[in-house]
């Protein structure tokens, strides 16, 4: 089975964009851990899961919006006991979710992933950093 990863270096050798789904911030019960990742195709299947039901359904049709747009997305949920218990879910806490578009024709963006897979082949570990800058609306592939 492939890593989210290996996943995305396929995506980008067939230049196909995509939506990066990664939860921000978690607070009390949530379906996953901050840092999950979840892929949203143009065709909205996925690779992956933030946590299923419908916190994930919702955020697959956000994602129509940063297909549209190619701008990112930062939208709060919470999973309250009420609410949580007439989903069918047993999660009271909340989650912040980034909703990211990643454009194959961003030269910086592709680089910046070609980087870190090549750092995961060789068993080295390293952090990417997506800095969400004020009054902007866009993610790009820039790297300091």
């Amino acid at each position: 089975m492939k890593d989210i990863y290996e996943i995305i270096e396929d995506l980008i050798y067939e230049q196909e964009d995509f939506v990066l789904a990664t939860i921000l911030e978690k607070s009390g019960s949530a379906p996953r851990e901050q840092g999950t990742k979840m892929i949203i195709k143009r065709d909205f299947s996925i690779e992956g899961t933030i946590g299923g039901g419908i916190f994930e359904a919702v955020s697959i049709k956000l994602s129509s919006k940063v297909f549209e747009n190619k701008e990112f997305i930062v939208k709060d949920f919470s999973f309250s006991n009420e609410g949580a218990a007439a989903l069918g879910s047993v999660c009271g806490g909340s989650v912040k979710l980034l909703l990211e578009y990643i454009d194959c024709s961003d030269t910086f963006m592709i680089e910046t992933y070609k980087k870190a897979m090549s750092l995961k082949k060789k068993g080295t570990d390293f952090v990417l950093v997506t800095e969400i800058r004020p009054n902007t609306k866009y993610i790009n592939g820039v790297d300091k």
